[in-house]
């Protein structure tokens, strides 16, 4: 689960925060790349909402 916030443009705000960080060093990555998503994904069209939560599923099934 990642946590960030935006402005009124849609930019994020801050470092998004990552919550329940990876133990290992591919959790850590894939905790790295989703953070990197997030900010490549901006701007965002937030229809009012500022902060947001997401969930990133590195199941690989």
């Amino acid at each position: 689960m990642i946590r960030f916030e935006v402005d009124e443009s849609g930019k994020v705000v801050g470092r998004p925060s990552v919550e329940k960080k990876g133990r290992t060093e591919e959790q850590r990555q894939f905790d790295a790349a989703a953070v990197r998503a997030i900010y490549r994904c901006a701007p965002y069209n937030a229809d009012g909402e500022r902060e947001f939560i997401v969930h990133f599923d590195d199941d690989q099934e």
